[in-house]
């Protein structure tokens, strides 16, 4: 599977130690293909800069390390979807879109709350771990 992670499970990944967001990205790059968008490593390397503990340099570093273990990283454009309640998560759809992405991974009520773009599924972080990843695996 072609996942798309957005920003902010990316986020959680990076920033909380022994996050379930951390599990659910270290289970996906072992079983699936992870798709990044410029979009969202551009959200990804503001908010981690900004983050007290991380800072400018950490957060390229990162960046560069999450860059790395995608399969593709797509340039993001915005696309159309009246179910969109916040226009600033086009690009995100526009991504999965331009991706070939088989699933969204969010944390983003605005997100979540469309189900299925373009014939893409959005999870939640446990929504994903819970139908793709759970198998044997032990849940926090």
């Amino acid at each position: 599977m072609r996942i798309l992670f957005d920003t902010n499970v990316l986020y959680a990944a990076l920033t909380v130690q022994r996050g379930f967001c951390g599990k659910v990205f270290e289970f996906s790059l072992a079983r699936h293909s992870i798709i990044l968008s410029d979009h969202v490593l551009a959200e990804l390397r503001k908010h981690l800069a900004q983050h007290p503990q991380v800072g400018i340099e950490q957060a390229e570093v990162a960046i560069a390390a999450i860059s790395s273990a995608a399969v593709d990283i797509v340039i993001a454009h915005a696309v159309e979807c009246a179910e969109c309640r916040d226009p600033n998560d086009l690009p995100v759809l526009g991504s999965a879109v331009t991706g070939r992405a088989d699933a969204i991974v969010t944390g983003d009520k605005d997100l979540l709350v469309i189900r299925v773009y373009n014939g893409i599924p959005i999870f939640s972080p446990r929504g994903f771990f819970d139908r793709f990843l759970a198998a044997g695996e032990p849940v926090a």
